[in-house]
């Protein structure tokens, strides 16, 4: 997984990028989003602890 951190304007902003978007070009397929909330920062902390992993598929149905 790519995670990138990055301060813009004073905002954090969290970059990943979604390998499987396979029918658009590369720089595309990056999502940024801005960290805005208390529980982003938890969850930007959890992240760069490398903390996180990939879901199973039958986790996610369930």
């Amino acid at each position: 997984m790519k995670v990138t951190f990055d301060d813009v304007n004073n905002v954090n902003v969290i970059s990943i990028y979604q390998s499987k978007l396979m029918s658009i070009s590369e720089e595309l397929r990056w999502k940024h989003i801005p960290v805005i909330f208390k529980e982003q920062n938890k969850c930007l902390e959890i992240i760069e602890k490398k903390n996180i992993h990939r879901p199973h598929p039958k986790t996610i149905r369930k």
